[in-house]
């Protein structure tokens, strides 16, 4: 028999690892990556080689934010990208990790079989998460309606 537990439990173990999708504002642990851009294309590479190898041309180096991946030419910008934007939950089912199109639909794609949730449970959870909360604390304060 399945209880309220299970959903809390799941989603709070989905919010916590890598599964989730980083929105954007998010702000994650890991400092900006540096990126090679091939100079006709405009492409970003993981390594010089690859840039290089794209077009025959001259390549530059910038800073990548790893949250919103807008590159900046000087790594203090890029660092200071998306610090102290608020957090924005992806728009992916919490459950089984899902891509949705709102956050409706994610809400609706695996909570439906919650046992003590309603579809009007569900809708609150939803518009939540949109204004920010995480998902794990949308459910836990939804679970009963």
């Amino acid at each position: 028999m399945q209880t309220h537990d299970f959903f809390t439990r799941i989603v709070a173990l989905n919010c916590m690892g890598p599964n989730m999708e980083t929105g954007s504002g998010e702000r994650n642990a890991e400092p900006p990556k540096k990126v090679y851009i091939c100079g006709i294309c405009d492409s970003a590479h993981d390594s010089h080689y690859k840039a290089e190898n794209c077009c025959p041309t001259e390549i530059y180096t910038e800073y990548e934010c790893q949250v919103c991946r807008v590159s900046y030419g000087a790594l203090k910008d890029a660092e200071a990208c998306c610090t102290g934007k608020p957090v924005i939950q992806p728009k992916q089912c919490p459950v089984c990790m899902g891509g949705a199109d709102s956050y409706q639909d994610a809400a609706d794609c695996c909570l439906h079989t919650h046992p003590t949730m309603t579809a009007l449970g569900r809708e609150r959870v939803a518009n939540d998460v949109e204004r920010g909360t995480s998902w794990p604390d949308a459910i836990r304060a939804h679970a009963f309606h």
